[in-house]
C-alpha cells in the first residue's frame, strides 16, 4: 500500500510481510520533507483493521473526522488521517517508536512525519485496506 502526499515527494509505503489468523505483520517506510525512515516487525490485529476501514469509508464519505491504526503496542505505530477543514483537505500522520538499549538504559528512537494528502486518493487507500483485511481473515 502506497500514500502519496501532494506534494509528490512525501510518502508511506506499508508492506505486509506476514498475515495468520488474529493479524497482520508488516513493514512501513516514510519519507517526507528530508527525513526518512523505516520500521519492520509491526503487528495489527485484524479487528483494529476492520476498525480502521469502517472509520476510513466514514471519512471518505462525510469528508470529517479522523481514521486511526494502531500496532498491537500503540507506542510502536500509529497512522492517522483526518479531515482538516470544511473544504474536504485531509492530512496524514505517521507515528512510529523502536526501543533501543544501551547499558541499562531503554532509550526511545521514534519519527512522526505529517503532510496533506489529495482527497481523491482516499477510495483507492479504502481499496488497498480491503484488501488488506481480506488477507488478515
Amino acid at each position: 500500500m502506497l500514500i502519496k502526499g501532494k506534494d509528490k515527494h512525501s510518502y508511506i509505503k506499508i508492506h505486509v510481510d506476514k498475515e495468520d489468523e488474529i493479524g497482520v505483520r508488516f513493514s512501513v517506510e516514510t519519507h517526507s520533507r528530508g527525513i526518512s525512515a523505516s520500521l519492520g516487525g509491526i503487528y495489527i490485529v485484524t479487528t483494529d483493521i476492520t476498525k480502521f476501514l469502517a472509520e476510513l469509508s466514514t471519512l471518505e464519505n462525510k469528508r470529517s473526522g479522523v481514521a486511526c491504526l494502531q500496532s498491537a503496542f500503540p507506542e510502536e505505530f500509529s497512522l492517522s488521517i483526518r479531515c482538516v477543514n470544511r473544504r474536504g483537505h485531509f492530512l496524514v500522520t505517521l507515528r512510529m517508536q523502536d526501543l533501543s538499549y544501551y547499558e541499562e538504559l531503554v532509550t526511545p528512537c521514534s519519527v512522526e512525519v505529517s503532510f496533506g494528502i489529495d482527497p481523491t486518493s482516499l477510495p483507492e487507500l479504502l481499496k488497498h485496506c480491503e484488501q488488506l483485511e481480506r488477507d488478515a481473515m
